[in-house]
């Protein structure tokens, strides 16, 4: 089982980062851009992981560094793992079996955040190598 350094087990997120969001080995902020409680609203924290979409695929994990919550811009920074290739998906259906709990269509840019299942996360970079730094 994995835990954080704290001892207990991370949450998954599906992250959107839209364009104004660059995904850099050396690291991410997302947030900023939404109005106070939108991540802490999620439920995200220090030690959890992402699963980063954009332009139309899974291109890497983030592993949450810090969060700063509370103020009128919350925002969290996270350390970002490449994927060594784009996890796509032939259509919708394919993807909604891949992670079943997805609520919103990725078919559109934006920003946002999304819980879900460590299930799924696994299931959507089975087979995938991480380009560690």
């Amino acid at each position: 089982m994995v835990t954080t350094t704290s001892g207990r087990v991370p949450n998954y997120f599906l992250v959107v980062c839209g364009e104004n969001v660059p995904l850099s080995p050396e690291g991410g902020v997302w947030g900023g851009h939404r109005a106070k409680g939108y991540i802490s609203g999620s439920g995200v924290s220090t030690g959890d992981v992402l699963l980063l979409y954009q332009n139309l695929g899974f291109g890497g994990i983030g592993v949450v560094t810090r969060t700063e919550l509370g103020g009128e811009k919350e925002f969290m920074q996270y350390q970002y793992f490449p994927l060594c290739h784009l996890v796509g998906w032939d259509s919708q259906d394919d993807l909604k079996k891949m992670i079943p709990e997805l609520k919103t269509p990725l078919n559109f840019k934006g920003n946002w955040i999304q819980p879900i299942r460590s299930t799924s996360f696994r299931a959507a970079i089975a087979g995938r190598q991480i380009d560690w730094p």
